[in-house]
């Protein structure tokens, strides 16, 4: 038995260090995000998904795009972002480009194994959704637009450019806009709205008498 044990032993050891190694180097979310967001995001992240690639979280990133994955966990070799970066073909141009610091980081986590610290297991496979141009016209994605105030026949009513809106509907129904209130009506209604409680007669008179 303790033979067994022994040898149980002997295995775990042997096999540790392969599994310390792909445990290894950075986390996502420690230094990687980042640094994407700064190099990449502007190519590769939001509206700019140029190649289909996105590069904000880690299921895009090794989903990758229409050249293939981003990121393939373990191998330089096969990670595009990788071999972009050392090239320095990305960032393009004139962009910010990466310190050897800064590549190195990123190339200890892809060795490391690509890990993050929070990752959705439902989100590895999943579609972003597609925005179509209908979706884009909803309201309350639409910049607010002076409106024309309409035509109304009781204007001497208007007091402000919204009563004109409402007068406009009420008037198409057949309807009129109701009495204008009191100021002892208003001075109720002020004070069961903040308050919850009707106003004392002194209250009242104050108000009324209150001119400005």
């Amino acid at each position: 038995m303790m033979v067994r044990w022994l040898l149980l032993f002997f295995v775990i050891l042997s096999s540790g260090p392969s599994s310390a190694v792909a445990a290894d180097g950075p986390l996502f979310e420690d230094r990687v995000y980042g640094l994407l967001k700064t190099y990449c995001w502007k190519c590769h992240g939001g509206e700019g998904r140029q190649a289909g690639l996105d590069l904000r979280s880690l299921p895009l990133i090794k989903r990758g795009g229409k050249h293939g994955p981003a990121v393939v966990a373990g191998s330089l070799e096969k990670s595009l972002l990788v071999q972009k970066l050392v090239g320095g073909q990305m960032p393009p141009g004139k962009e910010l480009k990466p310190t050897a610091a800064h590549i190195e980081t990123i190339k200890a986590w892809v060795v490391g194994g690509a890990r993050a610290r929070y990752v959705a297991r439902d989100l590895d496979d999943a579609e972003e959704p597609a925005l179509e141009e209908s979706d884009r016209q909803w309201w309350a994605y639409r910049p607010p637009v002076r409106a024309d105030l309409p035509a109304v026949a009781a204007s001497s009513r208007v007091a402000t450019p919204v009563d004109t809106f409402v007068l406009s509907r009420l008037e198409a129904a057949g309807l009129d806009l109701a009495a204008e209130a009191s100021r002892t009506a208003l001075v109720r209604r002020a004070h069961l709205d903040v308050l919850g409680l009707p106003p004392d007669p002194e209250e009242v008179d104050r108000f009324l008498a209150d001119r400005r």
